[in-house]
């Protein structure tokens, strides 16, 4: 009788410990990656714009092109626009759900474009900003 409750509130004790340690597991990557961004500065921000860009514009493209094989016509004909904003949506759906995968790619592109800032500035005669830490 007691015996069993004990065991179930140990069991319980036992889940409820490693949920607040995979809990704060969690918090700390969080803050390491938010660490990391703010450590890349402008070269991220711009980094993930262009990424994002790229990702978004490839939607466009995709839902038109299924747009106009499932229909036959243009999006923007008279009452086209309904439809294919309903594709649209279907299909950025799927880069929502990766935005991980996109901050990871703005975070390896980084380098690339703090390079790339560097040399317009030097193109320019403009003072560089200090290397980030």
């Amino acid at each position: 009788g007691s015996g069993e409750g004990r065991d179930r509130g140990a069991s319980k004790g036992g889940w409820m410990r490693g949920r607040l340690r995979a809990g704060r597991r969690k918090i700390e990557r969080y803050l390491q990656r938010r660490a990391g961004l703010v450590s890349g500065g402008v070269s991220v921000l711009v980094a993930y714009g262009c990424v994002s860009h790229l990702t978004y514009s490839s939607c466009i493209m995709v839902a038109w092109l299924l747009h106009g094989a499932r229909t036959g016509l243009s999006p923007l004909l008279p009452g086209q626009w309904a439809p294919f904003l309903a594709v649209y949506l279907a299909v950025c759906a799927v880069p929502f759900c990766l935005r991980p995968l996109r901050l990871a790619a703005a975070l390896l592109l980084a380098p690339s474009i703090r390079r790339a800032i560097a040399a317009v500035d030097t193109a320019f005669g403009a003072p560089s900003p200090p290397p980030p830490p």
